[in-house]
C-alpha cells in the first residue's frame, strides 16, 4: 500500500530536509524511523518521496511524505513514537499507486517572520504588491540553470503582536527565493530602500542578487492539495520537545537582554 503523511518539523538542528550521507536531515531521520519500524528495508524500493526541499535551519508546518509499505497500520500507530521530537506527523492518507507528492501539490505557501516591530509594515506592504504575477526572479534566487520565471498568486504583509509576517503563495519557488525576497522587504521596512526596489529588480534582472535572509524565520506554512488527511496520534514526544525548545529560546532571549543592559 502507498501511504502519505503530513509532516511538520523544527529545522534548527537539521542540515536541510533532503537526505545526505553523514549529516542529520529530515528525510534521513524519517527513513531511519521507517526502517527501524520494519515499514521498508530500502527507501528506493519503497519509492520514498517528499513534496519538496527546505534548506538548513528552515522549518515546515506542512510537508508531504509518501512511501510504499506492507504495514500501513503500524506506520500510522507508531511513526510519531519512533521519530525524533523535532519531527511530527500531523495526518495520514492512503494514496494511489502512482502518487508523487511533489507533483500533487498545486500551490505552496511560505511565511517569513520578522521579529522587529519597528519595521514600516506599510511600506513593506506596498513593496509586496509588486510580487504577484509571473516574473523573472533571477535577482531573488539562486537560479543555477533553472527557468527563473515563477508564478506568484499572493504576497502580503501581516502585522503581528510580536513582529511582522510576510506570506507568499505560488506554484513553485526557486532556491533561496523566499529568503531573498524577505531580505529585500526588510531593507524596505528598515528604510534602507524604497518599495519600488522590488519592481526595479523584477524589471532589470541583470543587477546583483539580493542576499538571503536568515533561515530561522522561514516556515513552509501550507500546501494546496486534494488529499484529505486523518489525524495521527502519538504526539507526546513532539509536544515535550516543543515545550523544551520554547523554554530554551526564552532563556536565550533573557540572556541577550541581560547582556545589553
Amino acid at each position: 500500500m502507498r501511504i502519505a503523511f503530513l509532516v511538520s518539523y523544527i529545522g534548527t538542528d537539521f542540515y536541510g530536509s533532503q537526505q545526505q550521507p553523514g549529516i542529520r536531515t529530515v528525510e534521513g531521520e524519517f527513513i531511519g524511523a521507517c526502517i527501524d519500524l520494519g515499514l521498508f528495508s530500502d527507501w528506493r524500493d519503497a519509492r520514498f518521496q517528499f513534496s519538496g526541499r527546505t534548506d538548513a535551519g528552515v522549518h515546515a508546518r506542512s510537508q508531504i511524505c509518501a512511501f510504499d509499505t506492507d504495514y500501513p497500520e503500524r506506520a500510522v500507530s507508531a511513526i510519531n513514537r519512533k521519530l525524533p521530537g523535532d519531527i511530527r506527523c500531523r495526518g495520514w492518507a492512503g494514496v494511489p499507486e502512482g502518487f508523487n507528492p511533489r507533483f500533487e501539490v498545486s500551490e505552496r505557501i511560505y511565511r517569513y517572520f520578522f521579529p522587529d516591530g519597528n519595521l514600516d509594515w506599510g511600506k513593506m506592504s506596498l513593496a509586496a504588491e509588486y510580487l504577484p504575477g509571473v516574473h523573472d526572479f533571477s535577482r531573488f534566487a539562486r537560479v543555477e540553470g533553472k527557468n527563473p520565471e515563477r508564478k506568484i498568486f499572493l504576497a502580503e504583509i501581516i502585522p503581528d503582536k510580536e513582529g511582522i509576517i510576510f506570506e507568499i503563495r505560488g506554484e513553485s519557488f526557486l532556491w533561496n527565493m523566499v529568503r531573498c525576497i524577505s531580505h529585500a522587504l526588510w531593507l524596505v521596512g528598515s528604510g534602507s530602500e524604497s518599495p519600488e526596489v522590488i519592481s526595479a529588480a523584477l524589471s532589470n534582472t541583470d543587477g546583483p542578487r539580493f542576499p538571503a535572509a536568515p533561515p530561522e524565520g522561514l516556515v513552509l506554512w501550507d500546501l494546496v492539495t486534494d488529499l484529505e488527511f486523518a489525524p495521527v496520534n502519538g504526539l507526546e514526544k513532539s509536544e515535550k520537545f516543543l515545550d523544551d525548545f520554547k523554554c530554551r529560546h526564552h532563556q536565550l532571549l533573557k540572556a541577550a537582554e541581560f547582556l545589553i543592559e
